[in-house]
């Protein structure tokens, strides 16, 4: 489980790098020129910050729902039962009921 929340950390840490800013990689030369990918964003910063924002987020919530799957799988899977069963199980455990298998 710690391997998992450091790989989201890292993630996460090279998710925010990113939304400072465009990189100097060039998009066109002309003669005597050349515009990178900072110099186009440059009159536009608020918006392509808002759009790595929503890249960010979303990257973030798959990463989480894909974790959250993959955790269930093997617990219902220690449990030798479905995913279904697991979470019916658990869901009902926390409310104090018990469920006849």
């Amino acid at each position: 489980m710690k391997k998992f929340f450091l790989a989201l950390s890292i993630m996460a840490a090279l998710s925010t790098a990113t939304l400072c800013g465009g990189s100097n990689d060039t998009l066109a030369t002309f003669d005597g020129g050349s515009i990178t990918q900072r110099d186009a964003e440059r009159d536009n910063e608020q918006k392509f910050f808002e759009i790595r924002m929503e890249e960010y987020q979303l990257r973030h919530r798959a990463a989480m729902e894909k974790a959250r799957e993959r955790i269930f799988e093997l617990e219902a899977k220690k449990r030798n039962m479905t995913v279904e069963k697991f979470i019916e199980t658990e869901v009902s455990r926390r409310r104090g009921q018990q469920i006849s298998e």
